[in-house]
């Protein structure tokens, strides 16, 4: 210390301005660089927090929607199992596309059949006695039973709105094929339809029934 204090005193004022002066700016950098370094810290916690508090609402949502999420699971799921016979497939297509006939479609119960109504008499399309049809292996863990139908005339519009219903069914229902007729001297569309039902089911349960 009294050496610095000797090589002090021994400076010129110039001197002496110019060494207080390079402290000065380099006691300034130090400070700039710590300031950068600060507020990069502070930008990745602000990200970090941004990020959490995403993940927070999108958790939250994601378990409002859980209990959604498993009602509907379970209710497409009474749509289909691996323990049916071929008649019992059949007997509950065949429910299905008269209860999408209705003008307001009974709702299902718990098991997926129709519950019973007095509303039979106010159809949106009039189905005629079905044919039996027949059930085919996909042999890729599903099976699916083919029918054809055929609808009388009826209004265009109801017709649509009968084949939007078949599309939107919980039975996994798809339109294979579809002949729409009309006679020139008729506003109302005729069709004769080829449907199918597809009938998810375990390869384990599978086995050990013979299918």
């Amino acid at each position: 210390m009294p050496r610095l204090a000797d090589a002090w005193a021994a400076r010129s004022p110039r001197e002496r301005l110019l060494a207080v002066a390079t402290a000065g700016l380099a006691a300034l950098f130090l400070a700039v660089l710590g300031g950068r370094a600060a507020l990069d810290s502070l930008d990745r916690l602000d990200a970090e927090i941004s990020r959490l508090q995403s993940d927070i609402v999108n958790q939250a949502y994601q378990i409002a929607r859980r209990q959604s999420v498993e009602a509907r699971f379970a209710a497409a799921a009474a749509q289909h199992s691996s323990a049916w016979t071929e008649s019992e497939i059949r007997d509950r297509l065949r429910q299905e596309i008269y209860r999408l006939a209705y003008r307001y479609p009974p709702p299902l119960d718990e098991n997926g059949v129709p519950v019973r109504t007095d509303s039979e008499g106010d159809a949106l399309v009039s189905i005629p006695e079905l044919r039996g049809g027949r059930l085919i292996d996909g042999g890729e863990g599903f099976r699916e039973y083919q029918i054809e139908f055929d609808l009388p005339p009826a209004p265009l519009p109801d017709l649509l709105a009968y084949l939007e219903r078949i599309q939107s069914s919980p039975q996994s229902l798809r339109i294979d094929h579809i002949d729409l007729r009309r006679d020139p001297a008729r506003s109302e569309v005729a069709a004769r339809i080829r449907l199918a039902r597809i009938v998810v089911h375990d390869p384990g349960q599978e086995a050990a029934d013979g299918y």
